[in-house]
């Protein structure tokens, strides 16, 4: 929390919140479609079998499970680099590590955050759109 103060908030601590609210809205979308998708696809006979019948429902999975793990796996990044950086605030001498200035450096790289966000999205739209040229 910011002290109280009759100065007006720096302007980055007004984006910080909706951002993350973005961020873990974003995230619990990825998760939720990347694992509920092919959840509903093997749970559905009508689904299934079109799918299975084309060959294309293995497809269909890796393209899911390959989205889900790129998430995951920019997670693990972005939670790692964070811990390296805190590390770096309770100790100011670690700062000068190499792993110190990499996980600054990724905290900075937006291109990295935008095309994992991207090539997820690519990836679950592939597999939808094959599910239903498959089913209909």
């Amino acid at each position: 929390m910011l002290p109280a103060t009759d100065q007006p908030p720096p302007e980055e601590t007004g984006f910080w919140q909706p951002y993350s609210e973005f961020a873990k809205t974003l995230r619990t979308w990825f998760v939720g479609y990347g694992v509920g998708a092919p959840a509903l696809v093997l749970s559905q006979a009508e689904i299934r079998k079109p799918l299975l019948a084309s060959g294309q429902l293995p497809v269909v999975g890796w393209l899911f499970l390959s989205g889900v793990l790129l998430q995951v796996l920019l997670a693990f990044v972005y939670k790692t680099a964070m811990w390296e950086l805190y590390l770096g605030e309770m100790d100011p001498s670690l700062r000068t590590r190499k792993r110190h200035r990499l996980a600054n450096a990724i905290s900075e790289a937006t291109a990295l955050e935008i095309a994992a966000d991207l090539l997820t999205i690519t990836l679950f739209a592939l597999a939808t759109i094959i599910a239903f040229r498959n089913i209909s």
